[in-house]
Order: structure tokens, then C-alpha cells, then sequence
């Protein structure tokens, strides 16, 4: 299988975001996520076992939060324990 790699990064506000967020929730739903930007274009089939990595951090006035979702054709489990997130105002 060939690598094929899909970048892009931009500035949105927050209604933009979540709208986007709410997207890839949607493909990861049905198993069909195509991302896409003007040059390139990338086609994902998720299923199975997905492993999931989140961080968080600050540093000033600096805030940051990193997703990574991957998966492989094969299902592998994980020892790790359960992840809570909250939504605050």
C-alpha cells in the first residue's frame, strides 16, 4: 500500500471549528471520511479498534489540544484505562 499523507492548517473560530469537529465525527460514524483542500485530497476508511491520543496543555496565554485517531486493518486491544472528558463553560 502506498503512503499517501494529507496536511492542512488554518485559523477558524470556534462555530467553524466545532462544524468541522462535528464532520469528522460524522465520517468516523459511517466509515467514510474524505478530507480535501484545493491541491489534494485523501480518502480514509475508519474501522475496527481505533487508538486514540489526546493532549492538552498551556503555557502562558499559548493553549493547546492535539487529537490523533489511527487504526489498522487488524483489531488490537489496549491495557489502558478510560478516558473522561468534560464540556465547560
Amino acid at each position: 500500500m502506498e503512503n499517501d499523507n494529507f496536511r492542512y492548517e488554518s485559523i477558524f473560530d470556534k462555530d467553524a471549528l466545532v462544524e468541522l469537529l462535528e464532520n469528522i465525527t460524522e465520517g468516523v460514524r459511517s466509515g467514510a471520511l474524505e478530507l480535501s483542500d484545493q491541491n489534494k485530497s485523501i480518502q480514509l476508511s475508519p474501522q475496527g479498534l481505533m487508538q486514540f491520543r489526546v493532549t492538552a496543555g498551556q503555557d502562558g496565554s499559548q493553549h493547546k489540544l492535539s487529537l490523533r485517531v489511527s487504526w489498522q486493518g487488524s483489531e488490537k486491544k489496549s491495557g489502558d484505562g478510560i478516558l473522561k472528558v468534560k464540556a465547560g463553560k
